[in-house]
């Protein structure tokens, strides 16, 4: 008999746990990982079936997932001299800053003090996974956050409002997006915008424009006088005269006229003589004179008095704030709302003031 021979059988590679997906931010470290059996085991990892040089083991590592890697299958052949197994194909995705897919809006675009605006944005995220709406309402009020991508706000003061959204997604990853709310002041609630002699009224004749869809007409102002008093309180003066380009056939009773320079504003209702039926503030009296009413171009003359009031605060915008100046040139916008037509300009002043007293601007 023969001596006995010795039957080696040689077993091919089996895995055991298969490379998995990953799913990572921009710049992060990202490995891939098998487990196989069976003798002496030898590795060489692909992307897109392409050796890796350099990449022989158990896993194979990316210190830092770039855009470029978005994509990749990574797979790996693993062989013994029992022969080789292929590994199945594990996809890396790189996220991305969630897509804005359309602007955000705030309904209505034009709001009253304290009417509810709804904010709304669609966003998506790379694996349509959850994303978190964060929204800075741009009036000092505490930022909101929520997986919705709406949101509500009533606005307490009249403005122009930076809304500013923050889309993040799960890993951290954020988009950004802003829109200009305009709010304005309605008191009586019925849609149309008023003067407010305690508040800021520089909005007024924006407000205007938007909501009449007007187009400012441009007019004279002859005369424009601001005196200031830094000594005392309820001792300042206004003094606001020029000439209207009215439409034909026009009819004084009961017209309503308002005015705004700088901030000030005031709102006069007219008797058919031209004079204020009534006035939001007893230191104010308007004069409104008619001259050809009857012709195809008819024109009106206004003078608008204010004293003893408190004006500084309503022109310190427009530059009248320093109780010490020289000459300083300066722009004050002026604004008339009257039968149906806004008549808007700048009024360049030069603004003295002197030891800290009083100022003036003509």
């Amino acid at each position: 008999l023969s001596d006995g021979a010795v039957l080696t059988v040689l077993l091919a590679p089996v895995i055991v746990q298969q490379p998995a997906a990953a799913f990572v931010a921009p710049g992060s470290p990202v490995t891939f990982t098998l487990q196989a059996v069976n003798g002496d085991l030898k590795y060489q990892w692909r992307r897109f079936g392409i050796n890796i040089p350099g990449a022989t083991a158990s896993s194979f590592a990316i210190d830092k997932a770039a855009s470029s890697d978005s994509g990749g299958q990574f797979s790996c052949l693993v062989s013994n001299a029992g022969g080789s197994v292929l590994s199945d194909s594990a996809l890396l995705t790189v996220d991305l800053p969630p897509q804005i897919a359309s602007a955000p809006t705030g309904v209505p675009a034009q709001a009253a003090v304290g009417q509810p605006v709804l904010f709304s944005v669609a966003a998506l995220a790379t694996l349509n996974q959850p994303l978190l709406f964060t929204w800075d309402f741009g009036d000092g009020s505490k930022s909101f956050s929520a997986p919705q991508p709406s949101a509500t706000h009533m606005y307490s003061v009249a403005g122009n409002y930076t809304m500013t959204l923050t889309i993040t997604d799960p890993l951290g990853l954020s988009a950004g997006a802003s829109l200009t709310e305009f709010v304005f002041l309605d008191t009586h609630g019925d849609g149309e915008p008023v003067v407010d002699p305690a508040l800021d009224n520089s909005l007024f004749p924006d407000a205007v424009l938007r909501l009449k869809r007007l187009a400012p007409v441009d007019f004279s102002v002859a005369t424009l006088s601001i005196k200031l008093n830094f000594a005392h309180e309820n001792a300042d003066d206004l003094m606001l005269a020029g000439t209207l380009r009215l439409a034909p056939g026009i009819d004084l009773s009961n017209q309503r006229i308002q005015f705004v320079a700088g901030g000030f504003g005031r709102a006069f209702t007219l008797k058919p003589n031209g004079l204020s039926l009534k006035s939001a503030d007893a230191a104010g009296a308007f004069k409104f004179e008619l001259r050809n009413g009857h012709s195809a171009h008819p024109s009106g003359r206004y003078l608008l008095t204010i004293q003893k009031s408190n004006l500084k605060a309503f022109f310190a915008s427009a530059g009248l704030a320093d109780s010490n100046a020289t000459n300083e040139k300066h722009a004050v916008r002026v604004s008339i709302y009257f039968n149906g037509v806004l008549y808007d300009t700048q009024r360049s002043v030069i603004y003295n003031a002197r030891m800290g007293k009083s100022g003036i601007a003509k």
